[in-house]
């Protein structure tokens, strides 16, 4: 999807640094039920996952954009003890209203597969590694300037409770950066604030409210955000287009509360931001130059149950 591949693997290091650390130390124990570990909760860990995502860009130039995505991850047999390697479906559909004058598709579609495999080396290291492709079209362009590969690895290292730290590469299929470091920290002084200084997305947050059942985080952030899509020219030739901006951000984040004796909250977590988007450009791989568009407002809502 246009504004949401960056924030996956936003969310893949983000997930990793807060929860995943934790999650597969505590399924990588030789025992078959870990300490405070039922056959049940193991089932809840074990079952599938979804994500729900809408974003909207206002107009600008006569350019609007409105993004929807559908997620689904699923554990698969854990062949060499746990934790099992996930699989990940998506399908996600762009509209792009824009004047004639400017030959830009109307209808965005991805649809993609991944796999993804998270090891515990040890108390402190944890190491992820991340297989996927995709098909980014028009609907119009079948050739290979829709399909990208994906993929990565990095090392996460967690000295304490306070840090997380970060090492590797990941790919992300697009033109114009094909390959993002995933290098930073997440840092976290107490439990009511939280410091995450990982590229592309980085945020600062702030514990809002606490009932016991539910969590309320306040956020500030930033990054870059885009893709890249195989698309046909109005004269039938094959082209590819990316679009990118950069971004300010506030936003709000609802998570249940983690239940003792599990290694991450369990539940619904639903997420809204408004922010700024600027230095907006589409980019053409062959017989037209940039197109730049002027700043705009965005409003993002998510949910992953």
């Amino acid at each position: 999807m246009l504004i949401t591949r960056f924030a996956d693997a936003q969310e893949t290091l983000r997930s990793v640094g807060a929860e995943s650390v934790v999650h597969a130390s505590v399924l990588s124990t030789a025992s078959p039920t870990p300490s405070g570990m039922t056959p049940e909760r193991l089932r809840q860990l074990m079952r599938p996952s979804f994500r729900l995502g809408y974003q909207w860009l206002a107009e600008a130039d006569e350019v609007e954009l409105s993004s929807y995505d559908a997620r689904v991850t699923m554990p698969l047999y854990p062949i060499f003890g746990p934790p099992p390697p996930m699989v990940s479906l998506g399908f996600e559909f762009t509209d792009l209203k824009a004047p004639a004058v400017f030959h830009l598709p109307g209808d965005l579609y991805e649809t993609s597969i991944g796999l993804s495999w998270m090891r515990r080396r040890n108390d402190r290291w944890s190491f992820r590694w991340m297989l996927g492709v995709a098909n980014a079209t028009d609907g119009d362009n079948h050739s290979g300037d829709a399909w990208q590969f994906r993929g990565g690895g990095f090392a996460i290292y967690q000295p304490n409770e306070r840090w997380t730290w970060t090492f590797g590469a990941i790919a992300l299929g697009r033109n114009d950066i094909p390959v993002v470091p995933a290098i930073g920290f997440i840092y976290q002084p107490n439990p009511c604030l939280r410091f995450d200084a990982s590229f592309p997305r980085p945020r600062a947050s702030l514990l809002l409210a606490d009932n016991g059942v539910r969590q309320q985080w306040g956020y500030v952030g930033a990054g870059m955000e885009g893709g890249t899509w195989g698309y046909q020219q109005n004269d039938g030739a094959n082209d590819q287009l990316t679009y990118r901006d950069w971004r300010f951000v506030l936003g709000w984040e609802s998570t249940p509360r983690r239940e003792a004796g599990m290694p991450f909250a369990l539940g619904r977590k639903i997420s809204a931001e408004v922010g700024y988007a600027f230095g907006r450009r589409f980019e053409f791989e062959r017989r037209r130059g940039d197109l730049d568009i002027q700043d705009a407002v965005l409003i993002r809502i998510g949910t992953r149950f």
